[in-house]
């Protein structure tokens, strides 16, 4: 039977290995049901999660999805974001299309 082998590993949420707890490659593993994860100690010495980011917000840093031009124009989507430039060029074609219908 083949040796079983085990990772540093934890089920507390969110613990994450201290660079001094993992050899460079080194692979840990985070099994907690609500936020899996695993890190691995880098060539620099930093530790680096991998595994899946939460949806961004105001106050987490995460995954967010952009608006495109129609749905930047519609206004709608409060989940989607906009980036400087599609919002600088959504505002100038709004004023340019006011300054237009002036008489």
């Amino acid at each position: 039977m083949a040796p079983k082998i085990q990772h540093k590993r934890s089920a507390v949420k969110g613990k994450a290995p201290q660079p001094t707890d993992l050899d460079y490659g080194e692979i840990a593993v985070n099994y907690e049901a609500t936020d899996p994860a695993l890190y691995i100690k880098d060539s620099a010495s930093a530790i680096r999660k991998i595994g899946a980011q939460p949806d961004a917000s105001t106050t987490v840093k995460g995954i967010i999805q952009l608006a495109t031009a129609a749905e930047v124009l519609a206004g709608t989507d409060a989940l989607k974001a906009v980036t400087p430039k599609e919002a600088k060029d959504h505002y100038l074609a709004k004023n340019i299309a006011l300054l237009a219908a002036l008489p």
